[in-house]
C-alpha cells in the first residue's frame, strides 16, 4: 500500500484516471478508519453512541431488548418445579 501511495504522489508515474480515483478513495477510507477506531471500553462506546446520527434507534433497540428480557423473566421465571421450604431446610 505504501508503494501505491508513493506512486500516487510521484508526478513521474502515470496512473489511469479510474485507478487514481480508486486509490485516492482507498486512502481516504484508510484515514477515516484510523479516526473511527473501535471502542475500547464502555465510556468510548457511550460516546460513539451519543455522537451517532442514529442514536435514537440504538437506544430504542437497547431499551426494547431490556423490556422484552424483563417480561420474559417475569412471565417465565418459574419454569422449574417449586421446591417446598421443608426440602430446602434439610
Amino acid at each position: 500500500m505504501s508503494c501505491l501511495m508513493e506512486a500516487l504522489q510521484d508526478k513521474r508515474v502515470r496512473l489511469q484516471p479510474e485507478c487514481k480515483k480508486r486509490l485516492q478513495d482507498r486512502i481516504d477510507m484508510w484515514g477515516y478508519a484510523a479516526k473511527v477506531a473501535p471502542a475500547e471500553g464502555f465510556s468510548d462506546l457511550a460516546v460513539q453512541v451519543m455522537t451517532s446520527p442514529s442514536k435514537n434507534y440504538i437506544l430504542l433497540t437497547v431499551a426494547l431488548s431490556m423490556c422484552v428480557l424483563f417480561l420474559v423473566g417475569l412471565l417465565c421465571g418459574r419454569i422449574t418445579k417449586h421446591v417446598t421450604r421443608e426440602l430446602k431446610d434439610r
